[in-house]
């Protein structure tokens, strides 16, 4: 059974702390921040990452979620710490990049899953969307490449984009932030001066599944140095390309 660790605990937003589960005693080899729910691509790349040896910072905006989530990785013998984080608060992303950094020590992968699309067309939606998905994961990719780099290690950075709607309706709010999330992630990849880290976006159809969306992150995070930059699109089943 899992218990609460006795060391330092992450922070929410509120600075209320978060009950983070104990992991075998020992520095991890490597971390990954894995932001953004508990679906089924991120349980794919947690396992996949976890299989590797690599242990999760599974971050979100919900404590019970987050929790509940992190509990169910280490029923599965995952290493895997939740932290919380409002990606539209620049000062709860700053800290919790600090504080998987101060916890375990070190960060190597980040992967934002965080993209999230508008549910009617006001202007709350709208702002919300490009909070979450352009300021927030520009805040954040910043903040994890600046942590890789003080480190003098390689790093790997992928941000998915949100998905267009299924229906076949416009969702204008996502089709900008994800034509931006491509903008800053090909600037990244040209002004970071860190060569050794990279930095990649997936673009998935509405209609592709899971595991090939999972695939394309995890073969981002395992390929040479030389591609960076780059949005990868994931096609629906029966697309041909």
């Amino acid at each position: 059974m899992a218990t609460t660790s006795p060391g330092p605990r992450p922070r929410s937003p509120s600075g209320q702390a978060v009950s983070v589960l104990d992991h075998p005693a020992g520095p991890p080899r490597e971390v990954a921040l894995v932001v953004g729910g508990d679906g089924p691509v991120s349980r794919i790349i947690c396992r996949r990452l976890a299989a590797e040896g690599i242990t999760a910072a599974i971050a979100g905006p919900s404590a019970h979620q987050v929790g509940q989530y992190g509990k169910a990785l280490a029923d599965e013998r995952i290493r895997a710490l939740p932290y919380l984080v409002d990606l539209a608060e620049w000062d709860s992303i700053d800290q919790l990049v600090t504080d998987v950094v101060t916890e375990l020590g070190r960060l190597d992968v980040l992967v934002n899953l965080a993209a999230t699309a508008a549910s009617s067309d006001t202007a709350s939606e709208w702002s919300r969307v490009l909070k979450v998905n352009l300021a927030g994961g520009y805040r954040l990719g910043r903040a994890a490449a600046r942590a890789m780099a003080d480190a003098g290690r390689p790093g790997r950075i992928v941000v998915l984009t949100p998905s267009p709607r299924a229906d076949g309706e416009g969702d204008p709010a996502a089709g900008v932030s994800a034509a931006g999330i491509a903008s800053f992630v090909a600037d990244w990849a040209r002004l970071m001066p860190w060569r050794r880290i990279t930095v990649n976006a997936v673009v998935p159809e509405s209609t592709a599944d899971p595991d090939s969306v999972a695939s394309a992150i995890l073969l981002l995070l395992r390929t040479d140095r030389a591609v960076t930059g780059q949005s990868v699109t994931v096609p629906g089943p029966g697309v041909r390309r």
